[in-house]
């Protein structure tokens, strides 16, 4: 897999699929899709919103256009980053789109039942 060069947790910036900006939560995210599993560099929530129910948007380093804010980092970070990518250099999946990531299998009960209601079948 390429090398991601990976911001800090709850860092703050802006991806370009998205008009709001995002805080990231997770690092190295794989999901489960019908067409099999993708791979996201981050997992985010919405600033300053902060993580509502089990809404995570998915998205890769490439779309980040914008960092506001450098989330903490001190050794035990770094050490934990470093170790993280040697794992990743093993791991062949392909990156995930993420405008694509409403079909991952993982989503929560409560946004199916919101898909439902908005596509008139409740």
């Amino acid at each position: 897999m390429e090398h991601t060069e990976f911001v800090p947790l709850g860092s703050i910036c802006q991806v370009k699929e998205f008009d709001f900006k995002v805080m990231i939560i997770a690092r190295a995210v794989a999901l489960q899709f019908e067409s099999g599993p993708r791979y996201f560099d981050y997992g985010g929530c919405l600033y300053p919103q902060g993580l509502i129910g089990d809404k995570v948007v998915y998205f890769n380093a490439d779309s980040i256009t914008a960092l506001f804010h450098r989330g903490f980092t001190d050794q035990a970070d770094s050490d934990y980053v470093q170790a993280m990518s040697a794992e990743l250099e093993g791991v062949h999946m392909p990156k995930g789109v993420p405008t694509e990531t409403e079909g991952h299998m993982s989503q929560g009960a409560g946004e199916q039942e919101d898909k439902e209601e908005s596509d008139g079948r409740n």
